[in-house]
């Protein structure tokens, strides 16, 4: 059944049955897109680093380019699911 005529039911279904999780590697696999999972502390703490080495503005500028690259991804596969979202 195509995602974008299923019931919601039925698209959590066929979405949970595309997951491919790898946890040794902390990897999930859906819809051809790899996603790495990171610990929000970590990104706290590389921010952190960043605005101790290079200043506010890159530490901001950074944790921009890690929202703006997981919300592409996002909305990659959000159209994948769903066509016409």
């Amino acid at each position: 059944m195509p995602l974008g005529t299923a019931t919601k039911p039925d698209r959590l279904r066929n979405v949970l049955q595309a997951l491919d999780i790898d946890e040794a590697k902390g990897i999930i696999t859906a819809y051809n897109e790899r996603f790495l999972f990171i610990p929000v502390a970590l990104i706290h703490s590389i921010e952190d680093r960043l605005t101790e080495s290079f200043g506010p503005i890159t530490a901001t500028s950074f944790q921009y380019s890690i929202g703006k690259q997981g919300g592409a991804q996002y909305m990659s596969m959000a159209k994948k699911i769903r066509p016409g979202y």
